[in-house]
C-alpha cells in the first residue's frame, strides 16, 4: 500500500469555502473530484500517474473571484502536517481515501495543569484544601461520592474580573475564545518581581507582542520541585505593577504565571491584578511550566462555568509549534 498527501492550501478569502467533506474525495485513473455532499466540484481532468510518480503533480482548483488552490500529491506521507492523508493502492483502478485532517488532533498536547489535592499549598489565610467521602464502594455502598472543599483560586486557575473589580464579570463570563489559539511562553530570568526590562529583552530576542496575543511568564519559579506541597513562598515571582500596565498597553488578552498569583506578595499586588483587568488582559496563575521551554505553542485553557465567580481551576494543555 503507498500512502500519499494532498495538501489543500488557499490563496484567498473569495475561494471555494472547504468546511467540511461529508462524502469522501476520490481519485480515480483521468479524473479528480471533491465531493460536498449535495454538491461536487470537478477539478483538473488529467490522468493520475503511478503512485511513485505523482511527487511533482499538482492540480488547480478555481473559483470564479480569486486565484486557485493548489492540490499537490508528495509521495511520502507527512504525519503531522495539517494536510488531507490519503491511501492507494497500486491497482490503477483503485482509489484515494481522505482521512479528516482532524484526525490526530489529540496528539502532542502536554498538560501544564498542578493537581488538585487535600492539604495542597494555598494562599495564605484561606482554609485548607480537604475532599470529604460521602460514600463508599468499599464501605458497602452503591457508588464513591466526593464532597471537594477549597478555594477558586487553588492550584492552576484563573481569575475574573470580579475578583479585583467591584463591577467586573465573573468566571462563568469567560470569552472561550481567550482560552483557545496560539500562546508564547517567555523564559523570565528575574531576582525578583518581573519589570518591563525583562519583557523588553524577551521582545528583543524574540520578536514583539502584538494585540490579542497570549503570553506565558516561565520565572525561576518553575526551577523548583513540586512547589504545591511546600510551604507557601513570600518571594515566588510575580508581575510587577509597572510591566502590568506594560502588558495592558500591549493588549494582549491572556497573561499566565508560574505561581499562584500573578502580582507579588509584599507590596503591588492589588495594583497589578487591577492593571491587568482594567485593560483587559485575563489572568491564569499556577501553571506548570517546569519542564517547558521558552517558545510558541497552541493551547487549551477552559474554566468551570461557576456562575458568580470570581475565579475557577482549569485544566491548561499546550502543544508546541
Amino acid at each position: 500500500m503507498k500512502t500519499v498527501t494532498a495538501c489543500l492550501l488557499p490563496i484567498s478569502r473569495n475561494s471555494i469555502p472547504i468546511q467540511r467533506m461529508d462524502a469522501a474525495l476520490t481519485l480515480s485513473r483521468g479524473d479528480v473530484r471533491v465531493n460536498w455532499g449535495s454538491g461536487a466540484v470537478d477539478m483538473a481532468r488529467q490522468p493520475l500517474r503511478d503512485a511513485n510518480q505523482v511527487t511533482s503533480q499538482q492540480k488547480l482548483l478555481h473559483s470564479e473571484q480569486s486565484r486557485p488552490l493548489v492540490l499537490s500529491y508528495p509521495a511520502e506521507r507527512q504525519r503531522d502536517s495539517p494536510c488531507w492523508s490519503m491511501e492507494r493502492s497500486m491497482h490503477p483502478r483503485s482509489r484515494l481515501k481522505i482521512k479528516h485532517p482532524m484526525s490526530n488532533w489529540y496528539e502532542n498536547w502536554i498538560d501544564v495543569t498542578y493537581p488538585i489535592f487535600p492539604g495542597m499549598t494555598g494562599w495564605p489565610g484561606q482554609p485548607e484544601t480537604k475532599f470529604d467521602t460521602l460514600s463508599c464502594i468499599h464501605c458497602g455502598d452503591q457508588a464513591k461520592v466526593t464532597m471537594l472543599h477549597f478555594s477558586a483560586h487553588s492550584g492552576t486557575h484563573m481569575d475574573a474580573p470580579n475578583h479585583f473589580m467591584a463591577e467586573g464579570i465573573d468566571i462563568s463570563r469567560f470569552p472561550v475564545h481567550v482560552g483557545l489559539g496560539p500562546v508564547r511562553i517567555a523564559a523570565i530570568d528575574c531576582e525578583g518581581p518581573v519589570l518591563p526590562e525583562h519583557l523588553d529583552a524577551y521582545e528583543a530576542r524574540t520578536r514583539p507582542l502584538e494585540p490579542g496575543e497570549r503570553l506565558l511568564l516561565r520565572t525561576p519559579n518553575s526551577d523548583k520541585a513540586f512547589w504545591l506541597q511546600d510551604p507557601f513562598d513570600t518571594e515566588y515571582r510575580g508581575i510587577g505593577p509597572e510591566a502590568a500596565k506594560w502588558i495592558g498597553q500591549r493588549k494582549l488578552a491572556l497573561i499566565g504565571v508560574d505561581y499562584l498569583s500573578v502580582g507579588p506578595f509584599h507590596q503591588g499586588n492589588p495594583q497589578t491584578h487591577r492593571a491587568l483587568m482594567s485593560a483587559n488582559v485575563w489572568i491564569i496563575e499556577g501553571v506548570d511550566l517546569r519542564k517547558i521551554a521558552e517558545g510558541d505553542y497552541e493551547m487549551i485553557c477552559l474554566p468551570l462555568k461557576l456562575a458568580g465567580s470570581d475565579g475557577s481551576p482549569i485544566r491548561i494543555l499546550i502543544r508546541e509549534v
